[in-house]
């Protein structure tokens, strides 16, 4: 396929290791540069793989992981037709190297956010609370489990959902642009 396109084989294979390294660090939410050291991508690419998995069109996407079209090629055409916002935000993630504070922060972090995503993933799966009141209150260790920890679950989860409103609209203080990055 590379050489159709006119593309070496070390070039296209360079490009899937940045997307992969890319895709990675979305599903995992690990940094993009130790995504990149991970897998042996440069963290260049996977900074352009990520711009085209989080902007590109569905066509971008297609032809970056076909190798149709290169990845820079891809990332300049999709970073032209950014809003200046949205490029100053990009301008803020990336960076130089990387402290051992930095790491360790960006290490919590992933931690958390596993945690998180796991919880936001099961309760979406749940089926109707109606049908799982049965299913609680056939167990006495399950009730007594809901009333331990319900409560302080259901006022978080609405603290944080306030929380993340404000954030989308720019009024919170909790740090960070207001986007998602």
């Amino acid at each position: 396929m590379y050489q159709k396109i006119g593309k070496s084989k070390a070039h296209y294979e360079a490009s899937m290791k940045a997307l992969a390294a890319a895709e990675l660090s979305f599903k995992t939410g690990m940094h993009a540069t130790a995504a990149a050291k991970s897998l042996g991508a440069s963290r260049s690419a996977v900074t352009l793989a990520r711009l085209i998995i989080e902007f590109g069109s569905d066509q971008d996407r297609e032809d970056a992981h076909s190798g149709t079209i290169g990845l820079r090629t891809l990332g300049d055409k999709i970073r032209k037709h950014l809003p200046l916002e949205v490029k100053k935000e990009l301008k803020n993630r990336t960076g130089g190297s990387l402290s051992e504070g930095h790491l360790h922060n960006l290490k919590t972090e992933k931690n958390l956010w596993h945690k998180m995503r796991a919880v936001l993933e099961n309760l979406s799966e749940l089926p109707h609370p109606k049908e799982m009141i049965p299913v609680v209150r056939r167990n006495n260790m399950r009730a007594r489990a809901v009333r331990i920890y319900l409560d302080n679950a259901t006022k978080w989860i609405e603290d944080f959902n306030n929380e993340w409103k404000r954030s989308e609209e720019g009024t919170s203080n909790a740090g960070g642009s207001g986007k998602a990055a």
